[in-house]
């Protein structure tokens, strides 16, 4: 299962004017999400 962010927060960011494209936003997010759970640094 993908991870993905509650849907309030995700129309925040959909309504986001310059926001990246939703497909990227969901894999970076998906991605981050696991790196987290292995316990890698995360940087933005």
């Amino acid at each position: 299962m993908t991870a993905a962010p509650k849907p309030d927060i995700l129309a925040a960011f959909e309504s986001a004017k310059g926001f990246m494209p939703t497909d990227e936003g969901l894999a970076l997010y998906a991605a981050a999400v696991e790196a987290g759970r292995l316990g890698l640094p995360l940087l933005e």
